[in-house]
């Protein structure tokens, strides 16, 4: 198995809170080719959504609103999102 040295497997330090400064290039590269490659075969994606059921894209739309409200909340400057708690 292929770990990071230092993986916390019992997570005694909670989760992680730091990560280095390539890690957000990565993801908005990944994202960023990910909808290319889609755009770029547009009658394929189109196919393949007809194909897909319509409640897995559902709960893929509400993991991925979970995951951003759940980042947006967790920053320092969280009084700009409507949904957060007074």
């Amino acid at each position: 198995m292929i770990v990071p040295q230092g993986l916390d497997y019992n997570g005694d330090n909670g989760m992680p809170t730091s990560s280095d400064a390539l890690e957000p290039i990565y993801l908005v590269f990944l994202l960023g080719a990910g909808i290319f490659g889609l755009a770029m075969r547009l009658k394929r994606t189109m196919v393949l959504r007809a194909l897909v059921n319509p409640f897995l894209l559902g709960f893929m739309a509400l993991a991925v609103v979970s995951i951003v409200c759940q980042s947006i909340l967790a920053s320092p400057s969280a009084g700009c999102c409507v949904l957060a708690p007074s």
